[in-house]
C-alpha cells in the first residue's frame, strides 16, 4: 500500500478492556476480498485514532481514512499535491499510474472525499443555500445520502475518539485495566475534581461522562436498566389509561349537570396525574438522537424536495 503503520505497546481496538488486543500490521489498500478490506480499512482506522497524535486522530475523525491515504496514492500516481484529496484527480485503475477506481476509493474510504467535506465546511450557511439552488431533485437525494453515510461514520471513530480522551483524562494506560481498577481509577479522579473538596465543577461533570465511556455495565446491572425500562412503560400506560377514564368522567359529569362543566374532585385528580407522571407521553432522548430521527432519509424513501432539503 506504500504505508505501514507499526503497532506499539499500546494498541487497542474498539473492544472491551478485558479482550484480547488485536494488533494489524499494515494499511491496506488493495484486497480482492470486499469483506477482508473492510476489516482491515476498520482495523487501521483505530489505530490511527489510538495512536497518531491528537491532530491527526481529530483530523481522520471528521474527514475519514481517506485524509491520510489519499496523498499516498497520488504520489504514486503523480496526482498534484493539491488536488489529491479529492476522487476525480486520481486516474482510474485501467489508466497509466491508476491504482484504484473512483468506486473503490468510496467503499474504503466514504463517498464524500476529504476535498468535498473541506469544501462544505468552507462555505458555510450561506454556501449550501446556493447549493441546494442548484441541485436538482435526484443529485439532492444522493447528496443527502452520501452525508447520512460520512455522519454515521464520524459518529463511530468519535467515539472511539472519545475513549482515547477518557483513557487519558483517566491517567491510566490504555487497554491495561480491568474493570474493577477502571472503577477504582474513577473514584479516585472523583475525589479529587469534586466541587466539594476544591475541585472544578466542569471537570468533573467530564468525568461523569467519560465513565459511561470505560465503565461497561455487568449482566445484573443491564437486567436492572431493562426492568427499569419496562417498568416506566407501564407507568406511561396506566397513565394514559387513567387519563382516558378521567375525560370520560368528565363528558359524563358535563352531561349530567351542564351548569358545572368541571368539579373539585375532577380538578385535583388532574392535578395528582400531572405530579405523578410528569411528562411521561414522550420520553426524553439525547438531541443527537431526536437529530437523527427527524431528518434521517431512507433510500427507499419517496422524495420530498423540502424534507430532503431539511435533511441536508
Amino acid at each position: 500500500s506504500g504505508s505501514s503503520i507499526k503497532p506499539s505497546s499500546i494498541q487497542v481496538s474498539a473492544m472491551a478492556p478485558d479482550e484480547p488486543l488485536v494488533r494489524d500490521q499494515s494499511l491496506v489498500v488493495h484486497q480482492d476480498s470486499l469483506d477482508a478490506a473492510y476489516q482491515a480499512a476498520s482495523l487501521s482506522v483505530d489505530q490511527l485514532l489510538w495512536q497518531a497524535s491528537a491532530k491527526v486522530a481529530r483530523a481522520v475523525t471528521q474527514f475519514g481514512p481517506g485524509l491520510m491515504v489519499l496523498p499516498i496514492l497520488g504520489k504514486v500516481s503523480g496526482v498534484d499535491e493539491k488536488k489529491c484529496l479529492a476522487y476525480g484527480a486520481h486516474p482510474q485503475r485501467a489508466a497509466r499510474g491508476g491504482l484504484m477506481d473512483r468506486v473503490d476509493l468510496e467503499t474504503k474510504f466514504g463517498q464524500l472525499d476529504p476535498a468535498r467535506l473541506t469544501e462544505e465546511l468552507a462555505g458555510g450557511r450561506a454556501g449550501l443555500e446556493r447549493r441546494l439552488k442548484a441541485l436538482s431533485n435526484e443529485e439532492l437525494r444522493d447528496e443527502v445520502l452520501a452525508f447520512q453515510d460520512w455522519r454515521a461514520q464520524a459518529n463511530g471513530r468519535l467515539k472511539t475518539l472519545e475513549k482515547r480522551a477518557a483513557w487519558a483524562f483517566l491517567g491510566i494506560e490504555v487497554g491495561c485495566a480491568s474493570q474493577a481498577a477502571i472503577k477504582k481509577a474513577f473514584k479516585k479522579k472523583a475525589l479529587e475534581l469534586h466541587p466539594d473538596k476544591g475541585g472544578d465543577a466542569e471537570r468533573f461533570q467530564l468525568l461523569q461522562e467519560m465513565k459511561e465511556l470505560l465503565v461497561m455495565p455487568s449482566a445484573k446491572e443491564l437486567d436492572e436498566l431493562q426492568q427499569e425500562q419496562k417498568d416506566k412503560e407501564k407507568e406511561a400506560e396506566k397513565a394514559k389509561v387513567k387519563e382516558k377514564e378521567r375525560k370520560k368522567n368528565e363528558q359524563e359529569n358535563e352531561e349530567d349537570d351542564e351548569t358545572d362543566g368541571s368539579s373539585d374532585d375532577s380538578w385535583d385528580a388532574d392535578e395528582e396525574l400531572r405530579k405523578m407522571f410528569p411528562k411521561n407521553k414522550k420520553q426524553k432522548r439525547r438531541p443527537c438522537d431526536d437529530e437523527h430521527d427527524e431528518h434521517n432519509i431512507r433510500s427507499d424513501e419517496n422524495f420530498n424536495r423540502d424534507k430532503h432539503e431539511a435533511a441536508r
